[in-house]
């Protein structure tokens, strides 16, 4: 197994970490890697989509559940799991109210779809005025839009998708 610990990890469980798998510090061969251990990195959906043995992404310290059901609902596993509400309820409802306690979470839902679709954050503007003006997930729209062009998404076709979605 190849394991990518992206940032620090105590000596310790560094050191049993080895014991049991082959540790790399780079991305160099991301085709090989099994897992990667994250703390402050991005895992974008083209690096996803090389990392072809990639079995799991861990973060340090707390799980973040938003990044484990994705990853696993990409993945084809937790077919009950409505990712889009959880994200919505995670991006509207807990990350307003956990503010004033300086909360922050592991990954923002917004960027997390943006990577998951493989959409640039150059497009995130019009995908936010069409989700609102149409009353329909701005996740949703940014996933459901991606998988017809990821690349270049006119304002029509936006449209057409929260059509659909309503």
């Amino acid at each position: 197994m190849i394991v990518y610990p992206s940032e620090y990890i105590y000596p310790k469980v560094a050191e049993m970490l080895r014991q049991h798998a082959t540790v790399v510090d780079n991305f160099h061969r991301i085709e090989e890697i099994d897992a990667i251990i994250l703390w402050n990195i991005s895992v974008t959906a083209e690096m996803m989509d090389r990392a072809k043995k990639l079995k799991v992404i861990a973060k340090h310290g707390i799980g973040a559940t938003e990044l484990a059901a994705a990853t696993l609902k990409k993945e084809g596993y937790l077919p009950e799991v409505d990712l889009y509400k959880l994200l919505d309820n995670l991006d509207q409802e807990l990350i307003p109210a956990m503010t004033a306690y300086h909360y922050h979470v592991a990954v923002d839902p917004v960027a997390l779809m943006l990577g998951l679709a493989g959409c640039h954050s150059n497009y995130l503007p019009m995908f936010r005025k069409v989700a609102e003006e149409e009353h329909v997930s701005l996740l949703r729209l940014i996933a459901d839009g991606s998988v017809i062009d990821r690349k270049a998404p006119s304002e029509t076709l936006v449209r057409q998708v929260a059509a659909q979605i309503r």
